[in-house]
């Protein structure tokens, strides 16, 4: 699943950043220091995005504690695989969590990440994937066979942030040091303008 997840967002990825250069646009991309606020603040919002959609999710009322017993043993069948979010939970409906989403990121690339976390997807290779969470009655649930594939934060050098090529007045492509469980990468990100202000369109994990 993990790879088959890759590859869908690689693809994802790629045909996002196809149509961002093969739309008109010629204005030169704007100084660093015009920009780099607006970054940075996108990338320190994205950890709690990924954490969501690619992480351990959100904070669940577990079905392993014996207080829980009764609450479950009313759900119907077809909940099997999923627990109640909590309803300490910063997010408690699907809504909630796309405005949170959208804040951040392109609609471009949360289209991908929408299809795996609200819709589950099925291939001949992976068979069915059942959608990470589920609104129903006034309830959230999360998957329980859902492998996260983050573990941990990424940290960032903002001082090491630098625009490359190919960037453009409304599509920026700026490369930055990172760190992730003591592995450092240099990591290439794509920031599109958008009618409300910059948004990532590529993931940060």
């Amino acid at each position: 699943m993990r790879r088959i997840f890759s590859i869908l967002l690689a693809i994802s990825m790629l045909f996002a950043s196809v149509l961002a250069f093969s739309s008109c646009g010629s204005e030169p991309a704007p100084p660093i220091e015009d920009v780099k606020d607006d970054f940075v603040a996108l990338i320190e919002a994205s950890a709690e995005i990924n954490e969501i959609f690619f992480g351990a999710g959100l904070p669940v009322i577990s079905r392993d504690e014996e207080k829980n017993a009764e609450l479950y043993s009313n759900l119907a069948v077809m909940y099997d695989r999923y627990e109640y979010i909590s309803t300490e939970s910063k997010y408690l409906t699907v809504d909630e969590m796309k405005k949170a989403a959208e804040l951040v990121y392109t609609s471009e690339y949360l289209s991908s990440v929408y299809m795996m976390a609200f819709d589950g997807y099925a291939d001949e290779i992976a068979g069915v994937t059942v959608a990470r969470y589920y609104e129903s009655d006034g309830w959230l649930f999360q998957s329980i066979s859902y492998e996260p594939l983050i573990e941990g934060t990424r940290t960032f050098d903002f001082e090491t942030m630098k625009i490359v090529k190919p960037s453009r007045g409304d599509y920026v492509n700026v490369e930055i040091e990172s760190e992730l469980g003591g592995e450092k990468l240099n990591l290439t990100l794509a920031f599109s303008k958008t009618a409300n202000g910059w948004r990532l369109d590529t993931p940060t994990y």
